[in-house]
């Protein structure tokens, strides 16, 4: 097993807010995991600032492909640390990039971008809350604004909602 991380806060390593310190606290719980197959993102402690910790991310991911990529949605319809309407989830063959100014704190991350993103056989988009339903119903209506609208596997894209998540959906009775 591989663990690579979508996005990361431009934090120092040992910040309680940092995604990898968070899942390595839950995963350790139920995996073992080899630190050489381990892939976290930079930290300030290491690089200058968010650019050159894409920059040696990208270089360490190279030609990667992941068998599943497994993604939250934000409120905004954001995924990773792209956002909508920002720099962030502008087109780019970057494979990972810097976020300044995001308009989610920290203001500092790394990111995949769609590109890395939408190169995964399954691309798991998992939406939990009513306040995320508005951005659920636009990007399943095909909103080209939410980066979640666009982020897709190459061979399955799989959306986990829950009730209130997809209450602004239309629904559907089935006779069989």
């Amino acid at each position: 097993l591989n663990i690579w991380w979508g996005d990361e806060n431009f934090l120092p390593v040992s910040d309680p807010q940092r995604n990898a310190g968070q899942s390595f606290g839950v995963l350790a719980r139920t995996l073992s995991f080899n630190p050489t197959k381990t892939h976290p993102m930079p930290s300030p402690d290491g690089k200058a600032d968010p650019h050159e910790a894409a920059f040696s991310y990208a270089r360490e991911l190279g030609d990667t492909e992941f068998d599943l990529c497994l993604l939250g949605v934000g409120e905004d319809g954001h995924v990773a640390g792209l956002f909508p309407h920002h720099p962030s989830s502008e087109p780019t063959n970057a494979l990972v990039v810097g976020v300044t100014d995001s308009p989610k704190p920290p203001a500092e991350r790394v990111s995949l971008t769609l590109k890395a993103i939408n190169r995964s056989k399954a691309v798991w988009l998992i939406v939990s809350g009513e306040e995320k339903a508005q951005a659920v119903a636009a990007a399943l209506g095909g909103d080209q604004e939410l980066p979640a609208a666009l982020a897709k596997g190459t061979e399955e894209t799989c959306w986990f909602l829950d009730q209130d998540a997809a209450n602004l959906l239309p629904r559907y009775n089935c006779l069989l």
